[in-house]
C-alpha cells in the first residue's frame, strides 16, 4: 500500500511539471457574437509555443499545441505595438470582440482588419471553419 501512494504521488508531480509553467507573452481571444462567430483563445509564449483552446464555431475544438518561430513571436509583438486603442466605450453588441493581452494590458477591438498578422497566424494554424 505504501508503494501505491509513492507511485500516485510521483505521477501527480510528473503531470504537474509537464504543463506549460511560464506565463504567455500574448493572450489572443475571440469572443462570441449572436451568430456563428469563432470563439477561441491563443496563448503565445516567447519561445514560440502556442496553446490553443477552441470553444465554439471552430474547426478544432479543445486544446491543441502549435509552434511558431521566435521571429514570428517578435512580429506579433510589433503588431500589438502598432495598435491604436479606441477609448470609445461604444461597442456593437453583435460583433465579436478581439481581446489581446500583452505586457499586462488588454486591448479590445471589434474590427479584425486591425490585426492582419494575427489573422494570418489563425489562417496558418488552420483552426477556423
Amino acid at each position: 500500500m505504501k508503494y501505491w501512494y509513492v507511485f500516485m504521488i510521483s505521477i501527480i508531480i510528473g503531470c504537474a511539471t509537464s504543463k506549460q509553467t511560464t506565463t504567455p507573452t500574448i493572450h489572443y481571444r475571440k469572443t462570441a457574437c449572436l451568430g456563428k462567430c469563432p470563439v477561441f483563445d491563443l496563448y503565445v509564449y516567447k519561445d514560440g509555443n502556442i496553446t490553443y483552446k477552441g470553444l465554439n464555431n471552430v474547426k478544432i475544438k479543445g486544446e491543441q499545441n502549435f509552434h511558431i518561430t521566435k521571429q514570428e513571436v517578435t512580429y506579433l509583438e510589433q503588431e500589438i505595438a502598432k495598435l491604436t486603442i479606441n477609448t470609445s466605450k461604444v461597442l456593437v453588441r453583435d460583433l465579436p470582440k478581439t481581446k489581446i493581452t500583452y505586457n499586462g494590458k488588454t486591448i479590445t477591438i471589434q474590427q479584425t482588419k486591425q490585426v492582419p498578422k494575427f489573422n494570418a497566424l489563425v489562417q496558418k494554424l488552420g483552426i477556423l471553419n
